[in-house]
């Protein structure tokens, strides 16, 4: 046996497609996302009076939990679009097409597989800002 570490089964929808984002999402959380962090207001490093509800930024994801009634985004979405962020290229692919993709997988995904995503969520809050770009 090589020191190869195992990984336990993911869960499948049957959707080649969804299944085959859900896994590079999955590779992407485990290999190049150094971390995920949960911040009670996440505020947007160049301008603090933006607030955000999640940012990626050197190779580490920030979630910000919304008190706002209005503006309620379950976190799970807000990682979905942050890994997609993540997995293509700023210049070739806009925001308005991340927004339609995220929106997409987040009602194509599972419950089983948004659990599973929803397992790379911290449920502490950590007080480090993200660093200004």
């Amino acid at each position: 046996m090589t020191g190869k570490k195992k990984r336990k089964s993911i869960p499948l929808s049957g959707d080649i497609l969804v299944d085959t984002l859900f896994e590079i999402f999955v590779e992407a959380l485990e290999k190049t996302i150094e971390a995920v962090r949960m911040k009670k207001v996440l505020r947007d490093p160049d301008d603090r009076r933006k607030e955000l509800h999640g940012l990626l930024i050197e190779g580490k994801i920030y979630l910000g939990r919304h008190k706002h009634k209005t503006k309620k985004v379950p976190l799970v979405k807000t990682l979905i679009h942050e890994l997609l962020h993540a997995v293509t290229d700023v210049n070739v692919v806009k925001e308005w097409k991340i927004r339609r993709l995220e929106r997409i997988l987040h009602i194509r995904f599972t419950d089983a597989q948004k659990r599973f995503l929803r397992k790379y969520i911290p449920k502490h809050e950590v007080k480090e800002e993200p660093p200004a770009t």
